[in-house]
């Protein structure tokens, strides 16, 4: 059983995900949401994914696929759960 340190959530967020929408257009108008919240959880690690999530590097689904698949990881060798 793991000893979870922390307790973020951003899950919630995955559902407000439009997937019928334009894909540039969408993943646009999502990416300052998550921004804001990786800001809102005061830790260091997610003040960078929150840059980058913020920057121009992810433009498109698989982008964004890739770079949740990156903050999961961190949650995961952190102990950290996502709600």
């Amino acid at each position: 059983m793991t000893d979870w340190k922390k307790r973020i959530q951003f899950k919630d967020l995955l559902k407000d995900f439009d997937n019928d929408a334009d894909e540039l257009e969408e993943i646009a108008r999502v990416k300052p949401i998550w921004r804001e919240r990786f800001l809102s959880f005061k830790l260091p690690e997610f003040e960078r994914f929150a840059e980058e999530v913020g920057g121009d590097s992810i433009k498109t689904l698989t982008q964004f696929g890739n770079f949740l698949n990156r903050v999961y990881d961190y949650c995961d060798e952190q102990k950290i759960w996502v709600e």
